[in-house]
């Protein structure tokens, strides 16, 4: 859904979300091709869920909502980013600058 400027489609982003259904997985091929920080994914994530779908990213192996460990790091790494305020080192860093 990335457009060839760097420009992203949230349009488009938006009706896939509103055309998953249960049952349905969300597949991207790296999360920083979704989300342009932490909390953009979490918000997608969210809404993935709402529609009762579930979620897997190709290279990044870890983020796949459709397996228990997969599920328990995304919530690992919720409140991570819900907790980083606390930190006094400030927000980590979780996506590679490009």
């Amino acid at each position: 859904m990335r457009l060839a400027s760097g420009g992203f489609e949230w349009d488009r982003l938006r009706k896939a979300l509103a055309a998953l259904g249960e049952g349905d997985v969300l597949m991207v091929t790296r999360l920083d091709r979704l989300a342009r920080s932490t909390r953009d994914l979490l918000n997608v994530l969210h809404e993935v869920a709402q529609g009762s779908a579930a979620f897997k990213s190709l290279h990044d192996h870890w983020a796949d909502t459709t397996t228990p460990h997969g599920r328990l790091m995304l919530t690992i790494l919720a409140f991570r980013t819900a907790t980083s305020s606390l930190s006094p080192r400030g927000n980590p860093v979780f996506f590679p600058s490009r």
